[in-house]
């Protein structure tokens, strides 16, 4: 055999024994605290009309990147709907679906009056909180942090005292995240959560979480109320993987148990983008973020 049909035959067998580079099950592209506002200034590292813009360029990237769809954590317009129309032409030109939650600057008005229900009709959004069962053996839930919170409920309603009591509770404790832009989940979410959780677990499926507020980590100031709480009882369910939000802009990521919890960073700050992709592997998740910062 001549050298040279000797190094082409090694070359083929070192190919066939290489092993293939892993493909991500899921792809899923990611945005937040976009905070959009056409004729509002600059205030600070926020350049609210910006934001159209940068939501444009993510989307092209997504379509580059194929992603499977794309979540949008919540804070879209502020300081209200106005001009969501040019939002809602960007988000059109997806390749594929959208899906969103509200952020605490979604929520205009209680939730149930007609104000805000016209914000739902703009958005696209049948309910604050709800599930996808997105196949190849995922599940995706969506919560609602504002679920308890000043700004979506009324002036004397229970669930407005419930709020206060909480809040007034955390600042009595000089909790970080005691602050009036924050919610927590309502017992009938928290039960609305165990059971979606629980019955991806008998269907096989394993369940990752998006959320607006974080629920972790608890140092900073802008942690769901409860985020504690629902950690913990996330814990108990082996098939729960990730819990991802917005609301944070500085962005931030923590480890609980076998749960990762990322906070993505805010498009709105700076004139520079920032936004997201998930890539979910069989055992591990890669997040990494644009301008590129892989976690």
């Amino acid at each position: 055999m001549t050298l040279r049909r000797f190094t082409l035959l090694a070359a083929l067998l070192l190919a066939a024994c290489s092993p293939k580079p892993e493909r991500p099950i899921v792809t899923i592209g990611v945005v937040t605290d976009i905070h959009y506002y056409r004729d509002r200034e600059t205030a600070g590292t926020r350049h609210y009309a910006l934001s159209a813009d940068k939501l444009g360029e993510a989307v092209d990237f997504f379509n580059e990147q194929d992603v499977d769809f794309t979540v949008s954590l919540g804070d879209t317009f502020d300081p209200d709907i106005a001009t969501y129309q040019d939002l809602s032409d960007q988000f059109s030109r997806l390749d594929n679906p959208v899906y969103k939650v509200l952020g605490n600057h979604d929520c205009i008005a209680p939730y149930g009056s007609d104000k805000q229900n016209e914000v739902l009709e703009a958005m696209g959004i049948d309910n604050p909180y709800y599930s996808i069962r997105g196949g190849k053996g995922f599940r995706y839930v969506f919560i609602d942090g504002n679920d308890i919170s000043i700004q979506s409920t009324a002036p004397g309603t229970p669930e407005r005292e419930m709020a206060e009591e909480k809040l007034r509770q955390l600042v009595e404790e000089g909790a970080p995240m005691a602050r009036n832009y924050n919610g927590m989940l309502s017992y009938k979410q928290t039960e609305w959560l165990k059971a979606e959780i629980e019955d991806a677990a008998d269907a096989g499926e394993e369940v990752i979480i998006f959320g607006h507020m974080p629920l972790l980590p608890l140092g900073i100031d802008a942690a769901q109320w409860d985020g504690e709480k629902v950690d913990s009882l996330l814990q108990g369910y082996r098939n729960v993987r990730a819990v991802f939000s917005g609301h944070h802009h500085s962005g931030a990521h923590c480890q609980s148990g076998h749960i990762m919890h990322h906070t993505f960073k805010g498009m709105i700050e700076d004139t520079g983008n920032h936004y997201g992709i998930i890539r979910v592997y069989k055992n591990h998740i890669d997040v990494t973020e644009y301008p590129e910062e892989k976690n």
